[in-house]
């Protein structure tokens, strides 16, 4: 089976599992862990409704966070105000605060980080995948595009031209005109820069799990990073 990345959006056959009827034979999956304890970890794209995956794709990458509310903000004040409600008050998982949850596997991201979001309902979006039975696994969409990683790349370009104009302008400039024009590009760089920085919160508990296969190590804070 290919490898596949955290954040990915993937498609493969799964064989019918006995004495079941509710099945999708070939499921698109956003992974969530290509193979922790010999399972394919994920969340079943099929039975997602579009607000339910707006909503992840928000929480997992910033730049599309920032695109969507403002979209939501014109489109119905109201539900946005209520999802910054949600969004800036800590939610309870169990007795524990979502916002102090320590995250150490695909299972505690979910809970954690995904779920606290979305309705509820009678059936979980959280699937496991015999790693064996898999066949035909092909990437619909990467993780790259998902979790924000192509906005930083762009956004990363931008900045070193930035940098390399603003250190060349500083150097020619001698009139007031000239210095006024360079403080609007160092404030240009200066907002590149911090776009370039950003990372979504499936990126740093991918770099955190990517490479375990189950259980270990110590817990990590992932909203006290």
């Amino acid at each position: 089976m290919a490898q596949f990345r955290i954040g990915d959006i993937i498609t493969f056959r799964y064989p019918l599992p006995p004495n079941t009827r509710a099945h999708v034979p070939y499921p698109t999956v956003f992974v969530l862990h290509s193979n922790w304890q010999g399972l394919l970890h994920g969340l079943l794209w099929d039975v997602a409704t579009q607000d339910e995956i707006n909503t992840i794709r928000m929480l997992i990458d910033p730049f599309f966070e920032m695109k969507y509310k403002e979209a939501l903000r014109r489109k119905n004040p109201n539900i946005y105000k209520e999802l910054e409600n949600i969004i800036t008050t800590p939610q309870k998982w169990g007795q524990v605060s979502v916002r102090n949850a320590k995250i150490d596997s695909p299972q505690s991201f979910y809970h954690g980080v995904i779920k606290p979001f979305i309705q509820p309902r009678g059936y979980s979006l959280y699937r496991k995948y015999r790693i064996e039975k898999i066949s035909g696994g092909r990437v619909k969409t990467p993780a790259r595009i998902i979790t924000g990683e192509e906005s930083i790349s762009k956004w990363q370009k931008e900045r070193q031209e930035l940098a390399k104009a603003v250190k060349k302008a500083l150097g020619e400039a001698k009139t007031p005109e000239q210095t006024k024009v360079v403080k609007e590009m160092q404030d240009k760089l200066d907002h590149a820069t911090a776009m370039s920085q950003r990372k979504s919160l499936l990126t740093i508990f991918a770099e955190f799990v990517q490479y375990w296969r189950g259980p270990r190590g110590p817990k990590f804070n992932i909203f006290g990073r």
